[in-house]
């Protein structure tokens, strides 16, 4: 957006390019993705049912509220609404 500014382009307020063209926040589907090789890797290890506790937690945490409060605070901005 730097190199858009100073070019006398507007700005992207909403990605839609690498890693954003698959998702729209990108750093939780990671973390998401950590948390299901985490399990997956105790699981396999040996280890105990309950292993899979902290991934449902985290889950839960941040697909229904962590999330939520992304997408209420974007689409309180007028311009970034269209996405």
């Amino acid at each position: 957006n730097q190199q858009l500014k100073t070019s006398g382009k507007p700005p992207k307020l909403v990605l839609r390019t690498g890693v954003w063209r698959y998702s729209r926040h990108p750093n939780h589907f990671g973390e998401a993705l950590w948390w299901v090789g985490l399990a997956l890797l105790a699981i396999a290890g040996g280890g105990p049912w309950w292993t899979a506790l902290g991934l449902t937690f985290n889950h839960a945490c941040d697909w229904g509220v962590t999330l939520d409060l992304i997408e209420a605070r974007m689409l309180r901005r007028k311009d970034r609404r269209e996405a």
